[in-house]
């Protein structure tokens, strides 16, 4: 699904992004780019997600499925939940796990990284995006394979879930 130098890049701008926002919480020097989207309704919100991971799916392509519905969202940093939406994407074969395009996308339509939100794996991926008013936290999921295993063939496929909620207020990472 991913080739190393694609991960390895991921992994160092994950760092890189985080020891800003570290730097930047604890002396104001550097900071993050701010959003320069907003939406009236969370219904909106969850609509244009819907409509980017529509767009990255070839028409007639069996092999990948589409969905939204309610959900919760639990913070990583806070002991509280909201209710949001989540857009799942599901690949049934080899075709591409939409996690990267889905982020690109959403930084292109002006939503802002998460730092707080960000992680990186060889089964999977966790990326969080922010308005003033929302979270969208992208999660990719796949068989990364078995490093002590050089026969072990993964299983084709992935989820991606992107799932968007109202902001909590003190949902911010503890540095």
């Amino acid at each position: 699904m991913r080739t190393a130098p694609r991960f390895l890049a991921l992994l160092l701008l994950a760092g890189t992004v985080l020891s800003g926002y570290a730097q930047g919480r604890a002396d104001d020097s550097v900071r993050l780019p701010a959003p320069t989207v907003e939406y009236a309704s969370l219904e909106t919100v969850r609509d244009s997600v819907l409509a980017i991971a529509r767009r990255l799916v070839p028409r007639g392509d069996t092999a990948i499925h589409v969905s939204v519905g309610p959900a919760r969202f639990q913070s990583w940093y806070v002991a509280d939940s909201v209710s949001g939406y989540a857009v799942r994407v599901v690949v049934t074969d080899t075709t591409f796990c939409p996690v990267e395009e889905v982020a690109q996308a959403l930084t292109a339509a002006g939503w802002a990284t998460h730092p707080g939100y960000s992680t990186d794996g060889t089964d999977g991926t966790v990326m969080g995006f922010e308005t003033m008013k929302y979270v969208c936290i992208l999660e990719g999921r796949w068989d990364g394979g078995d490093d002590s295993d050089p026969s072990y063939v993964p299983a084709p496929g992935c989820e991606m879930t992107a799932t968007c909620a109202p902001r909590l207020k003190k949902d911010v990472p503890p540095y």
